[in-house]
């Protein structure tokens, strides 16, 4: 049985987000509002780096002890370096900007902003498509046409 070739064009009608399983908090990451990147940055290095410093930490053992996570939040906002504490950025959507945003306000402990992460490999801080992903989408597609198509016919 000769096999059949098919060639392909792709153009995605949304944008593609292939997760890790994991759920980022936002304690985890911001939007720099003046570049209008998302960054997830490091807050095991932004507070290695507040020690080095000897940087009066009592806010951030303050908001610690109290559980005020609007607090803790706002401390790893206002102390953050773009250049120093992050593990990888990344351009947003308006969209997810405008959401970012209208959830600002809002409690952080009533799940205010939780992202899904995206996949990366182990050693990789950019974002991978795996392979298995596009098989089964290019299947999906695929099988939906011929679906499509064999219904036509009967």
């Amino acid at each position: 049985m000769q096999k059949k070739q098919y060639r392909l064009t792709v153009q995605p009608l949304t944008g593609v987000h292939v997760g890790s399983g994991e759920t980022l908090t936002p304690l985890e990451y911001t939007i720099d509002s003046k570049h209008s990147l998302y960054v997830k940055f490091s807050a095991d290095a932004l507070l290695a780096r507040l020690i080095d410093s000897k940087m009066d930490l009592k806010t951030y053992e303050k908001a610690c002890e109290t559980q005020d996570m609007k607090t803790l939040q706002e401390f790893f906002y206002a102390h953050f370096d773009l250049m120093k504490d992050f593990e990888y950025v990344c351009e947003t959507t308006r969209g997810f900007r405008n959401y970012f945003e209208e959830n600002k306000r809002k409690n952080p402990l009533d799940n205010a902003r939780e992202v899904l992460q995206i996949y990366r490999p182990a050693g990789l801080k950019s974002p991978v498509l795996p392979g298995s992903s596009i098989k089964g989408s290019l299947r999906t597609a695929v099988l939906n046409m011929e679906m499509h198509n064999w219904s036509e016919e009967y």
